[in-house]
C-alpha cells in the first residue's frame, strides 16, 4: 500500500478553528513542506484539504489520501481515476468527492476505511462536490445541469444512499433584484385595502363624477374578502389600464396572494 509520511507538526490541533481559507492555505503549505522533507526533499502538491474530528483528507497525484490529525502515514483512499474536492460527512465515516473515471466529473462517496467508491450522480454536465447537509443524509454539489444560460451554476443535493438529485437553491426574487434582472415590486406596492380607500376617497370627491365613482366603489364592496379570483381581476385591470404604459412600455406587475 502506498503511503505518505505527514509529520504531526504540520497538522492543526483538534480544538483549532478551520473556517478561514487563509488558515487552510497555511496548513497546506506546512503539509507540503513537512512531507517534502520526509520524502527526501521532493516537493509534493497536496490539494483541497478537509478535516474531520480525527482525520484529514486531501488530494495528491490524482488520488485521495487520509491521515490522522496527529500526523503519521497517509493512506491512499482511492485509485484508478482523477479524484478531488474531498469532504467528510458530519459523522466522519464517509468522504464525498468529485471523481472523473469516464471523462466526466460526478459525485462519489467512499468509506474512510477504503473500498469501492459509490457513484451518486449520472449527468453529462460536470457535478462538483461542495459539502454535506447537516444530517449527513445528502451530499451538496454544484452543477450547470439546470442552468437557464451558459455558465449558470446552481446547487443540488443527492441522497447518500442513491436517488435523484433535487435543486437546493432556486433563483430567488431577492437575487434577481440585486442583480438587476427585475425591479423590486414590493418597494412601492399598493395593497388591495389601500386601493379601496383611494377609490372611496375619489367617490367622496365633489369634483369626481358621482356615477363613475359609485360604480368603481360598488365593485370593490361586492367582492368577498377571500375571493382571490375577483381580486386578481381588479388588480390586473388596474395594471392594464393605468400602469402598463409606464417605464417606456416595459412596466410589469406581480400579484402576491
Amino acid at each position: 500500500m502506498t503511503q505518505l509520511s505527514v509529520p504531526s507538526n504540520s497538522l492543526p490541533n483538534p480544538g483549532s478553528r478551520l473556517a478561514t481559507p487563509a488558515f487552510l492555505i497555511f496548513m497546506l503549505l506546512l503539509c507540503s513542506a513537512g512531507t517534502a522533507f520526509s520524502q527526501g526533499e521532493r516537493d509534493l502538491l497536496l490539494r483541497t484539504p478537509t478535516v474531520s474530528q480525527n482525520q484529514m483528507a486531501f488530494a495528491y497525484a490524482g488520488s485521495l489520501w487520509v491521515v490522522s490529525r496527529d500526523g503519521g502515514e497517509a493512506k491512499r483512499l482511492t485509485t484508478g481515476g482523477h479524484e478531488h474536492n474531498p469532504v467528510f460527512s458530519p459523522d466522519g465515516t464517509l468522504v464525498a468527492f468529485t471523481g472523473e473515471y469516464d471523462g466526466n466529473p460526478d459525485v462519489y462517496v467512499v468509506s474512510v476505511s477504503g473500498g469501492v467508491p459509490r457513484r451518486l450522480t449520472y449527468h453529462p454536465g460536470a457535478d462538483s462536490v461542495v459539502d454535506w447537509t447537516p444530517d449527513g443524509k445528502r451530499v451538496l454539489f454544484r452543477s450547470s445541469r439546470a442552468g437557464f444560460a451558459s455558465g449558470v451554476v446552481q446547487l443540488f443535493t443527492v441522497p447518500v444512499d442513491g436517488g435523484l438529485p433535487e435543486a437546493f437553491h432556486l433563483y430567488s426574487m431577492r437575487q434577481a433584484i440585486e442583480e438587476g434582472f427585475i425591479l423590486d415590486v414590493v418597494k412601492n406596492y399598493t395593497t388591495y385595502a389601500t386601493y379601496y380607500r383611494l377609490v372611496k376617497a375619489i367617490e367622496d370627491d365633489p369634483n369626481m363624477p358621482k356615477k363613475k365613482g359609485v360604480r368603481a366603489v360598488a365593485k370593490f364592496m361586492s367582492l368577498h374578502p377571500h375571493n382571490i379570483e375577483q381580486k386578481t381581476e381588479v388588480m390586473v385591470e388596474h395594471f392594464r389600464r393605468k400602469v402598463r404604459t409606464h417605464l417606456a412600455g416595459q412596466a410589469k406587475a406581480m400579484v402576491v396572494t
